[in-house]
């Protein structure tokens, strides 16, 4: 096999980076296009994320949040605020973004119409042109890829003509969804706001979207009898698996806030199918986490929940999840991660209460850990070698806190006297 020279490799390469490029070039100008349409006709454009991947960029661009994750795709998410003529603008914000990716291919066929043969003008022309095309091609198809999860302009084209007016009612109640879990992410308690798009329609029963939807901005509301009531009827209903898997997480988290009679079996297959269904999705492991923490298998959840990225997650739910996993560790007596838990519930500024309930939970294993790991021949505590404000520092200053805590306790525990000489009393 002959390897490449330098120049031939060199022409792999700026090949290879021009269609990353130019497909960039074009997935930017699709969503923009989305987004662009959709506030010119009055529909809402909170967020807008390029690439499927975790995002490594986010701005605010004209109050709408930018993500970049790569550029292997797109969405543009949508808020509208009224039923009245919103099939038709949602049909002409969907077909935007194809329409401008050969309208792209258009401008850029005719403007390099003159670039020399063999030139990198004439590359980058056929290549803007060709996956401009491409793009705009496969798009128009109706296609639905991974389990409902991911849909291309087509199949939602296809999806509101079939749909009739219930299709419009859904994008509504999204809207509604989409803009209580905004309030709920900023921290902001319900109706704390612009209380969003109003619909005093009562909520179809047939549709397993609507019921849906409507069960988990009751999460957000805090109604939650209204949720558990919504979601378990939606899930009764066919749905297609995205959907599904959605739904059920989704009762499945409702169950674990709202705790009604014999919650605990309905949660756990609720969450265990959720994640049968899509195992990769992040919200999903946070859930069945804490529901495996909840039945004693502290070793599964506490695994993953260790795995689970919460930086997209509101406070309250990342405090919630948190407080799990500070569970699981300790309760299988992991002292050092119990900490590291706890000093994230104190930085994401987790309620006292929380973080006094924790230290609670932690105090008889610091004891437990100083009197048996710790002591000189003295019977006082060796401190680890620490600096000022490293990780170690922090662990060692929560150590002293939960020990003296402890002294001053009012119970007569026999431990007492021993803990206070090995802080260095008398």
């Amino acid at each position: 096999m002959r390897l490449l020279t330098m120049a031939e490799f060199l022409g792999v390469l700026s090949v290879t980076l021009l269609v990353f490029g130019v497909g960039a070039v074009h997935v930017v100008v699709h969503e923009a296009a989305h987004a662009l349409t959709a506030r010119g006709m009055g529909v809402g454009v909170p967020e807008v994320s390029v690439g499927g991947n975790r995002p490594w960029l986010r701005f605010r661009l004209f109050g709408t949040v930018v993500k970049v994750g790569g550029f292997n795709g797109g969405a543009t998410h949508l808020e509208p605020r009224s039923e009245a003529g919103l099939r038709a603008k949602l049909a002409v914000v969907t077909v935007a973004g194809p329409l401008s990716n050969l309208a792209l291919a258009l401008v850029v066929w005719l403007l390099l119409a003159g670039a020399p043969a063999g030139s990198l003008a004439e590359l980058a022309r056929w290549a803007l042109v060709v996956l401009g095309v491409l793009i705009a091609v496969v798009n128009l198809l109706p296609l639905t890829l991974q389990d409902g999860a991911v849909r291309t302009d087509g199949a939602a084209l296809l999806s509101l003509a079939r749909g009739g007016q219930r299709s419009a009612r859904q994008a509504l109640a999204a809207g509604r969804l989409s803009a209580e879990m905004r309030r709920h992410a900023a921290g902001e308690s319900p109706g704390h706001s612009d209380p969003g798009p109003v619909d005093d329609e009562p909520v179809d029963h047939s549709d397993p979207v609507l019921l849906g939807v409507e069960g988990t901005r009751g999460i957000f509301t805090g109604e939650l009898d209204k949720a558990v009531a919504l979601l378990r009827e939606a899930a009764q209903l066919p749905q297609d698996d995205h959907t599904r898997a959605m739904t059920l997480n989704n009762l499945a988290w409702a169950l674990l806030l709202s705790r009604p009679d014999g919650w605990l079996p309905e949660a756990d297959e609720a969450s265990a199918e959720a994640r049968r269904l899509h195992p990769g999705e992040e919200a999903f492991s946070s859930t069945r986490g804490c529901v495996l923490v909840e039945l004693g298998g502290l070793v599964e959840g506490r695994d993953l929940l260790r795995r689970c990225d919460l930086g997209e997650a509101a406070p309250s739910d990342r405090a919630f999840v948190l407080n799990h996993l500070l569970r699981a560790e300790a309760l299988t007596g992991n002292l050092y991660g119990a900490r590291a838990a706890l000093f994230r519930l104190i930085a994401d500024g987790a309620s006292e209460e929380i973080v006094t309930a924790s230290r609670a939970l932690l105090r008889p294993m610091e004891v437990e850990h100083a009197l048996s790991n710790m002591l000189d021949p003295d019977g006082r505590i060796v401190w680890p070698e620490h600096r000022p404000g490293d990780e170690l520092s922090a662990h060692v200053g929560e150590m002293r806190s939960a020990l003296a805590a402890f002294v001053d306790e009012d119970d007569s525990d026999p431990r007492r006297d021993a803990v206070r000489v090995a802080l260095g009393g008398a």
